[in-house]
């Protein structure tokens, strides 16, 4: 409480809503700060949010028109990649 009597308004609804979170306001900033800038790194990259949540549909081993598989992958910062297959043939 301030010294007119009321509540110190903070700029997270939850901690207003618990006080009890008021000891990690620091925290909350900072994974809000993080998932902020990771947010909007998607953004950038992406387009949104549901953009992102839907690369499964390009991403990975995927059958093409004509039986062709492709396969993506997101690795940044990797120096190879490997892919090890075992089929059987069927004749």
């Amino acid at each position: 409480m301030t010294n007119t009597g009321m509540t110190k308004k903070n700029q997270f609804e939850v901690i207003n809503q618990d006080p009890y979170l008021q000891p990690f306001e620091s925290n909350i900033k900072y994974r809000m700060d993080k998932f902020n800038e990771l947010l909007s790194t998607l953004e950038k990259n992406e387009g949104s949010l549901l953009n992102f949540s839907r690369s499964y549909t390009h991403m990975g081993l995927q059958i093409k028109e004509g039986n062709i598989i492709e396969y993506k992958e997101y690795a940044p910062g990797a120096l190879s990649l490997s892919i090890v297959l075992k089929y059987k043939l069927i004749l």
